[in-house]
C-alpha cells in the first residue's frame, strides 16, 4: 500500500480536500460517505486528528488508537501512520473529520505558553490522545 505525504499531497488531485491555510499552518477537511476507507499517511508536519462523525483507527508503530466522534489525536511529525475510517450506520455512514497540521514553532509556543516541562526518556514519543469526558 502507497502511503500519502501529508498535508501537502491531500490538497492535489486526485484528493483535492479543502484546506485552510494560516500564517503556514494547514487545516484540512476530510469526508466520506463509505462503510470504510484504508490508507497510510507519512506526516511531513505534526498532525491534530479532531474525528467530528463516525471513528477512525488510527495504528502507529505496533499501537493502535481508536479515535471517536469528538476525540482527537496529537502524532508526531515524520510518522508512518495506517488509518481506518468508518462512519456509523444510522447516519448513512458518513465520516468527517478535520487535520490540523502544526509547524515546530506552533508546537514550542504552545508549550512555552502552558509553561509544560518536557522529560527526556529515551523512548520514542508516542501520540497524544485526547479522549472525550464522561463526566
Amino acid at each position: 500500500m502507497k502511503s500519502v505525504s501529508v498535508p501537502s499531497e491531500l490538497v492535489a488531485a486526485p484528493f483535492n480536500h479543502r484546506s485552510l491555510q494560516l500564517n503556514g499552518f494547514s487545516a484540512i477537511e476530510s469526508c466520506t460517505h463509505a462503510d470504510c476507507t484504508t490508507g497510510s499517511m507519512f506526516l511531513e508536519e505534526h498532525m491534530l486528528l479532531y474525528v467530528a462523525k463516525g471513528q477512525n483507527i488510527v495504528t502507529y508503530g505496533k499501537q493502535t488508537f481508536p479515535v471517536r466522534e469528538n476525540e482527537m489525536l496529537l502524532v508526531k511529525k515524520a510518522s508512518l501512520i495506517q488509518y481506518n475510517k468508518t462512519g456509523i450506520p444510522a447516519s448513512g455512514y458518513v465520516y468527517e473529520s478535520i487535520l490540523f497540521f502544526l509547524k515546530d514553532e506552533f508546537i514550542q509556543d504552545f508549550v512555552r505558553m502552558a509553561d509544560i516541562t518536557a522529560h527526556k526518556t529515551g523512548c520514542s514519543p508516542l501520540p497524544a490522545y485526547f479522549r472525550q469526558s464522561t463526566v
